[in-house]
């Protein structure tokens, strides 16, 4: 898929500088070292950034006795978008809200909280299953899961100069001013806009649309599910916040601007022309 070309054009370029920089500090040693780090990184983002998504929300798979229709609802919509039936999941998160990652299109799973599952109608959580469906179609779930693992490195790295080189480990949590991890917030945010444009949200809305046969549907859900993580919002790690159909960042907190998703108000614009509905 077109982001996930993207993301290694990135990763290829980021690795050709760890191999560039060892050179210049070590010469051949470097080189050898840098290519052995670089090596031992991708493997790591390839193979072990869905695994680590898992163990972060510890999803329980939904099968067998299905009281909500999921499964039915699932084969259906991928039937019509000609795309692989994926995993379906439940997890316990605060916030009600749903989000998708995997390897492949052949590997993607679909989560969906507890606690979006008591507030949905089954109408409203056949339209989800569309819009997620839609997502692990038009939205490279593999480029999301790999991405996530790259951040949680570089922020990783981030918090850890900010701590020790700008010593803000001395300060308290609340006044840490953490200079190094918002400027990586901020790459990090251009670089998945880069890779991940607005239209394929907007694409993936209108997938969604058309899968269900009414527009009006997904715009309602849309704005249902954000009105609930806008006041229940998940305190979830910063390197996971784009995984989410909507923005699960607390607004209390700057870094929620820095979303991945578009603003709803849009989404809906797109799909139905105005807002509010």
């Amino acid at each position: 898929m077109e982001q996930t070309k993207k993301f290694y054009s990135a990763l290829m370029i980021l690795s050709l500088f760890c191999l560039w920089l060892g050179q210049k500090v070590g010469e051949r040693q470097g080189l050898l070292a840098a290519f052995f780090v670089v090596f031992a990184f991708n493997t790591y983002i390839y193979y072990y950034s869905s695994r680590r998504i898992e163990r972060a929300l510890q999803p329980k798979r939904i099968e067998g006795h299905d009281p909500w229709g999921i499964i039915g609802s699932l084969n259906k919509y991928c039937q019509k978008a000609y795309t692989p039936v994926p995993e379906v999941y439940s997890c316990r998160l605060d916030s009600p809200t749903s989000l998708a990652f995997g390897r492949s299109p052949t590997q993607s799973c679909i989560v969906i909280s507890d606690s979006l599952l008591k507030l949905l109608s089954e109408d409203e959580l056949d339209t989800l299953i569309a819009m997620e469906v839609a997502r692990t179609k038009k939205i490279d779930t593999l480029a999301l899961a790999m991405f996530s693992c790259l951040m949680a490195f570089i922020l990783g790295l981030a918090k850890w100069i900010d701590q020790l080189v700008f010593l803000q480990i001395l300060r308290k949590k609340e006044k840490r001013a953490m200079p190094m991890t918002n400027l990586c917030l901020s790459l990090c945010r251009v670089a998945f806009t880069l890779c991940v444009p607005k239209k394929h949200y907007f694409e993936t809305d209108k997938l969604a649309a058309s899968l269900v046969g009414e527009p009006k549907k997904v715009a309602q859900l849309l704005w249902k599910i954000e009105s609930y993580t806008s006041t229940q919002p998940s305190e979830v790690t910063l390197d996971m916040a784009h995984l989410y159909i909507v923005n699960p960042l607390p607004r209390r907190h700057w870094y929620s601007r820095l979303k991945y998703q578009p603003n709803f108000e849009q989404r809906i614009k797109k799909l139905i022309g105005y807002f509010p509905i």
